[in-house]
């Protein structure tokens, strides 16, 4: 996976479970839940997705609506966020 955050947006890539190219466009608003730790809820659209691998999609385009937790120590973290029915994991950087 690999994207840019500015503010509380993102955009970015990761091959899916199907081995094919997925972009992501998204809101993802985080919440302080510790000094090391967010909670946060990302909603937005995903593709790269055919209609037999998930019928619920407009236009190509599925719903994102996943929430998240990010464990981090100053520029380093590790994120977790679930998607539909697949967790997925991310180291992140922050700059």
């Amino acid at each position: 996976m690999v994207g840019v955050r500015y503010k509380r947006w993102e955009a970015f890539t990761l091959l899916n479970s199907f081995d094919t190219r997925s972009y992501i466009l998204s809101y993802h608003p985080q919440f302080d839940w510790t000094p090391w730790a967010k909670v946060g809820l990302r909603i937005g659209g995903i593709t790269g997705y055919t209609k037999e691998q998930n019928s619920v999609q407009l236009g190509g385009i599925t719903p994102v609506f996943a929430p998240t937790l990010t464990l981090h120590y100053k520029h380093l973290g590790f994120e977790t966020a679930l998607f539909t029915d697949v967790l997925v994991f991310s180291m992140k950087v922050m700059i």
